[in-house]
């Protein structure tokens, strides 16, 4: 069996659809999970991104119908993850919070 790479683990850690690392240039580096009938997802997956990530709330917070993403800066370029249907208000702050925990344990 192949070990997980980080973005899996991140993913089935916090039951996450999707997620991508992107280049300082928005070129992905690696992808995981489901992206089909993701369709915002997708389009986050460039330069663009990185204009989203750079708010003062860590991990930065998007979401469009039941799509949302959490993005944080990690060495190297954008750690950019998804998932479907988030809680409301405080819920998902706590949520996302653990998330970038996560990232910061496993991408620093």
């Amino acid at each position: 069996m192949l070990a997980m790479t980080k973005l899996e683990n991140l993913l089935a850690e916090h039951s996450l659809v999707c997620g991508a690392v992107l280049a300082t240039d928005g070129q992905v580096v690696e992808k995981a999970g489901n992206f089909s009938g993701m369709d915002w997802a997708n389009s986050l997956l460039g330069s663009q991104a990185f204009l989203l990530a750079d708010g003062p709330i860590r991990p930065a917070m998007s979401g469009q119908g039941r799509e949302f993403a959490l993005l944080e800066r990690v060495e190297g370029g954008l750690l950019v993850v998804f998932g479907l249907d988030r809680a409301e208000g405080m819920e998902h702050l706590l949520f996302a919070r653990r998330v970038g925990a996560s990232i910061d344990a496993a991408f620093s």
